[in-house]
């Protein structure tokens, strides 16, 4: 669903029904392991979505009911600002809150050396605020427009960087947050920020695998004669040697390992399949990859393969 730079979404679930009044009062280790099986079951719906941007769009509107929270915003850390994004209620809360939505649309608040949510993305940890409504350290249009008595808010961290903010708490002017609700905002958070660097990840691997797709169709294009040996073949062919002691000897210089490692990377495999099929780890074959790339005068691994395409058709001509 498309959506423009500043929307907020708004969702609407039925009442949980560990959100009633008496929920409050419970032992927290009672509902603990229960809010953590909903938060993990949350991130893996969030994890599955594949997209950074869709992932951030639906937090609020899936945590909110997995973490049993009244409300949830997402804010996206902008530059030195925090703007609100992606806004969830409960059903009850929504009803109350009309037009709410609007008014935080409006915001873009400068992240200033006082404000909580400030200390919160430089310190990337996350904070309960007790008393809102007289806490001089609070934006006030942000407590005015939710009405909130008490809130948790929590850095969203990708790397070493904050690039969102998770505020909850259990409706305007109602139950203060506990530091058991603390715990599960701040895991959530924690969770997300992990989840979104995989998603990204997998979006790297995707295109790097696009690459040398690419790069093999191009080289197929040009080895299309019958007969023609795999690339696999030719690197890890033996090479007669004038001395039965002399090891065989690989283009550019290149170690028996170095060989294979290019060969399983002509076969389109990952640094982490790579280190999988030799048994290695993935530190160790990231290693042998920037020998290789440094041997070839090679920066990518689609043009470290074609290096590798070209010498093996130069090989062909020079036997024939």
């Amino acid at each position: 669903m498309s959506t423009t730079k500043y929307e907020l979404r708004t969702g609407r679930l039925a009442p949980n029904p560990l959100s009633d009044p008496g929920r409050y009062n419970a032992d927290p280790a009672e509902v603990r392991p229960a809010r953590l099986g909903d938060v993990h079951d949350a991130i893996s719906q969030l994890r599955d979505l594949g997209s950074v941007d869709d992932a951030l769009a639906a937090a609020a509107r899936t945590f909110a009911p997995a973490g049993h929270f009244a409300r949830v915003l997402l804010s996206r850390i902008e530059g030195s600002l925090w703007v609100p994004r992606h806004w969830h209620s409960s059903e009850l809360e929504h009803e109350r809150e009309r037009g709410l939505e609007s008014l935080l649309a409006a915001l873009r608040v400068p992240l200033c050396s006082t404000m909580v949510e400030t200390q919160v993305v430089r310190r990337r940890t996350s904070q309960r605020v007790e008393h809102a409504q007289t806490d001089s350290r609070m934006h006030q249009p942000f407590v005015d427009a939710i009405r909130t008595c008490s809130y948790i808010v929590a850095p969203v961290i990708v790397g070493e960087e904050a690039v969102a903010l998770i505020h909850a708490d259990h409706g305007a002017n109602r139950h203060p947050v506990s530091e058991a609700d603390h715990d599960i905002v701040r895991h959530f958070a924690d969770l997300l920020g992990l989840a979104l660097e995989s998603i990204a990840l997998d979006a790297r691997i995707a295109a790097e695998r696009e690459q040398v797709r690419s790069a093999l169709a191009r080289a197929e294009s040009v080895l299309s004669q019958k007969g023609t040996p795999s690339l696999s073949v030719v690197l890890n062919a033996p090479t007669p040697a004038p001395h039965a002691l002399q090891p065989a000897s690989h283009p550019w210089g290149l170690s028996d390992r170095e060989a294979e490692v290019l060969a399983l990377m002509a076969e389109g495999l990952t640094n982490r399949g790579i280190a999988d099929r030799l048994f290695v780890s993935e530190s160790t074959v990231k290693s042998h990859v920037k020998q290789i790339f440094r041997k070839q005068g090679a920066s990518t691994r689609s043009e470290s393969i074609a290096h590798a395409w070209r010498h093996t058709r130069w090989q062909e001509l020079r036997a024939s």
